[in-house]
This record gives structure tokens, C-alpha cells and sequence, in this order.
């Protein structure tokens, strides 16, 4: 994300370098940033070798007590954690579009759902008048209605999976769904079909099977 190549780059001496070109400081003529890359132990503490660091460097170049350090520390974990705050923010914004989208979807079913109680009515009286039980009927149209909203979300976890192959290139970095997220958008689309089935299953289930069977 930085622009910088570490596949192509290299770690070379900065005194070995200064012996054949000159070091002047200049952006284009030789600037380069003196840097040290320091990994702490097994089980030590962070805080603990940054102060170490910070008394070695400011005794090397003799800075008084009152003075403010001449260098800076940049940790890995500031830099993931000001990422993890972007697509934080990003993770909000898509769950506000997603429950929207929710909202949507579940009208949708429920009308689908509605409609298809509506066409197999004299069906539902047939059953119910040989023998079929309402909690059998009910559970029929919610399996029908989860089964589309599953439907819908492993074509929409498809469409995720697509479009993060498409980004992989100029993001310059993977994108990948994890499992747990996967798990989550098809339990999103069960609870859906439940809430967005129930009522018309519960209308299916209550139909008088004489009535129906005249409709």
C-alpha cells in the first residue's frame, strides 16, 4: 500500500552505500531515510525495548535530558490499526446498506410467499382435509422461504468472491471471504426466510381445509 516493491528491493549497508555515492541528503541525488528495524524476543515487552532504544539512541547522539528525541518509532500495529479503523468504518457503512437491503428482501419473499399460498390453496385444503397437520403445512412454506433467501445470499457470497478476485489486482493485495463470514451471510439468509415466511406459512397453516378446497 505504501508503493514500495519489497520484492525488488534490497538491505545494503548505509556506510556501504556512502562509500561510492554521495549521501548529501538531497531528494534525487542519494536521499534515503536511516531507519533501524528492531524485533523484540519471545515474550518481551514492547514498551520495555522501546525505552531501551530511545536511552541507546539519545546517549549515541548526545541529546540533553530536556531535549526531544531527534528520531521517531513507527510500530506495525499503529499502522494495522489505523487500516482496521478505515474498514471499520467501511464495515459500518455496509451493514447500514445491508440492512436496507434486508428490509428489501424480506418484503420481497414475503410477497413471493403470499402469492404462492395464494395459487396452492386448494392444495393446502387437500392436504389438510386427508389428514395433514397445520404445524406440517406451516413448516413447508418456511422451508420453501428459507430456501430462497439462501438461494439469494450464496448468489450474492458469489458475487462477493468475484468482485474480490476483480480488486485483488489494483488493491495490490488479497481480498478473500473468510469462513466465518460465510457462515454468517447464509444464517443472515435463514433468519430472513423465517421472519419473511412466517406470517404467510402461519396463513397457510390456518385455512379451513373445506373452504379451501372450494376456492
Amino acid at each position: 500500500m505504501t508503493g514500495f516493491d519489497f520484492e525488488g528491493g534490497g538491505i545494503i549497508s548505509y556506510s556501504f552505500l556512502n562509500s561510492y555515492k554521495n549521501m548529501d541528503g538531497q531528494m534525487g541525488n542519494g536521499f534515503v531515510d536511516p531507519m533501524l528495524m528492531v524485533k523484540t524476543k519471545n515474550n518481551a515487552s514492547m514498551t520495555e525495548m522501546k525505552d531501551e532504544i530511545r536511552s541507546v539512541l539519545r546517549a549515541h547522539r548526545k541529546l540533553r535530558p530536556r531535549d526531544a528525541d531527534s528520531f521517531a518509532f513507527n510500530q506495525l500495529d499503529s499502522i494495522t490499526n489505523s487500516i482496521n479503523a478505515i474498514f471499520a468504518n467501511f464495515n459500518i457503512f455496509g451493514w447500514i446498506i445491508g440492512l436496507f437491503s434486508l428490509i428489501v428482501g424480506s418484503f420481497g419473499i414475503a410477497n413471493i410467499m403470499f402469492v404462492s399460498v395464494k395459487e396452492r390453496t386448494r392444495l393446502i385444503g387437500i392436504k389438510k382435509a386427508i389428514g395433514a397437520k397445520s404445524f406440517s403445512i406451516m413448516l413447508e412454506f418456511l422451508i420453501e422461504s428459507i430456501l430462497l433467501c439462501i438461494m439469494g445470499g450464496l448468489i450474492g457470497i458469489g458475487l462477493v468472491m468475484v468482485l474480490g478476485q476483480i480488486l485483488e489486482g489494483p488493491l495490490g493485495f488479497p481480498v478473500r471471504l473468510s469462513f466465518n463470514h460465510f457462515v454468517l451471510g447464509v444464517s443472515i439468509s435463514v433468519m430472513v426466510g423465517i421472519l419473511s415466511g412466517f406470517i404467510p406459512a402461519r396463513r397457510a397453516s390456518g385455512l379451513d381445509p373445506v373452504v379451501a378446497i372450494r376456492s
